[in-house]
């Protein structure tokens, strides 16, 4: 859609084992924050092998921000809809997620490699991309094409920021 800014894994974990993978379906993240089903713009990600009558954890990973976990588990249901950007309603709650200012809340940037900890590892990726144009690269944190001094400017304040253990890896 033109209202893309990036895709994002949307994993399902047991309800009684928040270890245990049920499924991972790959959405798209538009402008406005939501996601969507990559497969039919549905409004929200449908997972069609869940049984819509037991609960479950739900996990958003991006390229380059600590994932967040649903703080509860949930019934996955075509009307249950979460908001991932409410520190309320996710494990570890606003330590898991970066206050933009403007009464909205967003995943904390600067996880390069992924793995749940923002690091020297983190800002290294960063450097050795450092004025790389027009390209998708995981070290644009603020995601607009571009690898400048902006992003390393999203990077500090989250220096030393450390996801939940379920979503590290």
């Amino acid at each position: 859609p033109s209202t893309m800014v990036d895709w994002v894994l949307v994993e399902v974990r047991a309800a009684n084992n928040e270890s245990q993978l049920v499924a991972e379906k790959a959405a798209i993240l538009l402008s406005n924050g939501d996601i969507v089903d990559n497969t039919n713009n549905y409004n929200g990600v449908r997972f069609n092998c869940l049984d819509a009558s037991l609960p479950y954890y739900f996990i958003i990973r991006t390229r380059n921000h600590i994932a967040v976990m649903s703080d509860v588990p949930l019934i996955a249901n075509a009307n249950n809809l979460h908001n991932f950007a409410n520190p309320a309603t996710i494990r570890g709650g606003s330590t898991q997620l970066s206050n933009l200012g403007d009464g909205n809340y967003g995943l904390i940037a600067g996880d390069y490699n992924s793995d749940g900890v923002i690091s020297l590892i983190d800002f290294n990726g960063y450097a050795d991309d450092l004025s790389q144009i027009n390209t998708y690269l995981d070290s644009d944190l603020n995601l607009d094409g571009v690898v400048t001094v902006s992003d390393f400017n999203t990077y500090l304040p989250n220096a030393s920021k450390i996801g939940v253990f379920t979503v590290r890896y």
